[in-house]
């Protein structure tokens, strides 16, 4: 695969779990690093304009460490004008990825928007789109849509749907629910994605450990899982060890049409 090097790339990463091995079943850090170096080996020149992980990057009971190397490896496929993003999944642990952050970034203030469960809400520009990290990995998200609503009237005609980009770890489901495993029939009711149709282009998140893509008002891609991958048609363990990500694409200049890559890492 050969990345245009007059486009943007967003690199996705999900479901790292780094250190968690169910009694020897996975080598997570093995998984991990052979999808650093796929990535690694088809970056763009100077590296990805900005990578996104989307949840449960660590083994939540291990050590801080686990996370560090999480972020700083994601760290070497960034640009030298970029950073590494993130936002948190059901397993992480708040505090340890906080600190993990703070050390791999440098920034204290960005690490401490993880502390407070379904709180975080983030916005950064990439090029002509803008990236919107919100918690769904503990709690219901209603205060980071609250405040996306907030800024898109704010900003009136000069906000841009479709140049808006969501990040989450847990998929919605419907307003007050968060989607589970794979109920792909109800993965957004109408309302939800009328409701997000307005302030999003497109929607990623991780969580299933299963690569996918389904149609609402706009696109929604779920990232594969690093870990693992899990088909939804077998029982829960009976998995595909293949690791993968997303690359989303797109040209520099507004409402510029926003392709995606799912690639796996063979063995």
């Amino acid at each position: 695969m050969q990345l245009d090097k007059d486009q943007k790339h967003i690199l996705q990463l999900s479901d790292i779990h780094l250190g968690e091995n169910y009694d020897g079943n996975f080598d997570t850090k093995d998984t991990f690093d052979r999808t650093i170096a796929h990535a690694s080996s088809i970056k763009p020149s100077g590296g990805f304009d900005a990578v996104v992980i989307t949840g449960d990057i660590a083994d939540p009971e291990g050590p801080v460490d686990n996370y560090l190397y999480v972020l700083k490896s994601a760290k070497t496929l960034c640009n030298r004008n970029c950073n590494i993003f993130v936002t948190p999944g059901n397993h992480d642990n708040r505090e340890k990825l906080r600190k993990a952050y703070c050390m791999a970034t440098g920034n204290v203030d960005e690490g401490n928007e993880f502390l407070t469960p379904g709180m975080q809400f983030k916005m950064v520009n990439v090029g002509p789109k803008m990236i919107v990290l919100i918690d769904t990995g503990d709690g219901v998200p209603f205060e980071g849509m609250l405040r996306l609503s907030r800024y898109a009237y704010d900003q009136g005609e000069h906000f841009h749907a479709a140049d808006t980009l969501l990040f989450t770890h847990k998929p919605f489901k419907s307003e007050g629910n968060l989607y589970h495993r794979f109920m792909k029939d109800n993965m957004l009711s109408n309302k939800m994605s009328a409701d997000l149709c307005r302030y999003i282009a497109g929607y990623f998140c991780g969580h299933l450990h299963h690569a996918a893509r389904f149609d609402a008002a706009f696109p929604v891609y779920v990232a594969p899982g690093i870990q693992t991958q899990i088909d939804p048609y077998r029982k829960e363990f009976d998995s595909i060890v293949m690791p993968g990500y997303n690359i989303i694409s797109f040209n520099n200049y507004s409402n510029s049409t926003v392709s995606v890559h799912t690639v796996f890492v063979e063995d």
